[in-house]
């Protein structure tokens, strides 16, 4: 099916690109984007209208993507040069607008509504927050501040997730407007990273040092192992659909990753595919999982030296 997903084997929908970092879905369901390395001018933003058989290209010039998230009407970008960016319009043919920059590591981004929440490592421990803004640069406000490394971010409602994975191996929920926090400790030798928020529901994240998947039930309790591959490698990323959390697994210096679907309670997990070069993004619409490879792995904390021309975009149907 051009621009979408079959059963069976996964599908390649593109192929030899360089360094793939970051993969997010249309609100709207009809389009896929993920950004990828060009060969002259630095990063690009690319688009696959599902539908159709090839991607194309929305914006190039960026740098480093390390995080991607889709509007309404725009494209959000946390890159590796310290920019927060909107892109539009969101076919192709527009710039990308950076944000007035506050820290120097921007990292994990969530749309909520009308406003646009990130953490940013601040150049050091301690030195780290969360921000937000409208989606329109306007209203930039700083609810959170001296964090250790946050990464992962997930909003729902009134409520925000973030975790930490220098330091503290902690998550922290607290309220959209800031205020009074609470902190959950994880194992010291973890790394809690990429972080879902179901409506309603648990707050569910990936370990990205030692591959574990945990979730955290916001109405009491701790946090309780679901799953994933513990010891086998690193979590570095998650997606959600009506009935599973999507995780890809890094394998240090291998090719061995793995994409799998797990029951938000742990009962049931399926791995979808194996021996993956590096897979670094992964979004699900409900019918099709996609997901980026970005070539063989140095390491899975943010330093994937993948070979040129070795990455790809991925999907396949989800399990049944």
């Amino acid at each position: 099916v051009d621009g979408g997903c079959a059963p069976g084997a996964p599908r390649v929908v593109e192929q030899g690109i360089s360094g793939p970092s970051a993969i997010a879905l249309d609100p709207d369901g009809t389009s896929v984007y993920w950004a990828r390395a060009t060969p002259s001018d630095g990063y690009a933003v690319v688009r696959l209208q599902k539908g159709t058989a090839a991607p194309t290209i929305v914006a190039t010039g960026l740098s480093y993507v390390n995080a991607m998230q889709v509007g309404s009407s725009a494209i959000f970008v946390t890159t590796a040069d310290g920019r927060v960016s909107s892109i539009s319009p969101k076919t192709g043919g527009g710039a990308a607008r950076a944000f007035l920059p506050i820290g120097t590591q921007p990292q994990g981004l969530a749309i909520a509504g009308d406003q646009l929440y990130w953490t940013d490592w601040g150049g050091g421990s301690g030195g780290g927050a969360v921000h937000v803004a409208n989606l329109d640069g306007s209203g930039l406000q700083t609810p959170y501040g001296g964090l250790s490394s946050p990464e992962g971010i997930a909003v729902s409602g009134g409520t925000l997730v973030v975790t930490q994975f220098d330091q503290g191996h902690d998550v922290i929920v607290g309220s959209i407007d800031g205020g009074a926090t609470t902190s959950f400790q994880t194992d010291p030798n973890s790394a809690p990273g990429p972080v879902v928020l179901l409506d309603g529901g648990p707050a569910i994240w990936g370990d990205i040092a030692q591959g574990g998947l945990f979730r955290l039930d916001l109405d009491g309790g701790q946090p309780q192992s679901i799953g994933g591959a513990t010891g086998s490698g690193g979590i570095t990323a998650l997606a959600v659909d009506d009935a599973y959390v999507y995780w890809v697994l890094v394998t240090r210096g291998g090719t061995s990753g793995t994409l799998a679907a797990t029951t938000f309670d742990g009962a049931r997990t399926a791995q979808i595919t194996g021996n993956l070069a590096c897979p670094v993004g992964v979004v699900a619409d409900g019918q099709c999982v996609y997901w980026v490879n970005a070539g063989v792995c140095a390491d899975a904390f943010h330093d994937y030296q993948a070979e040129a021309g070795t990455g790809s975009a991925m999907s396949v149907e989800r399990p049944r």
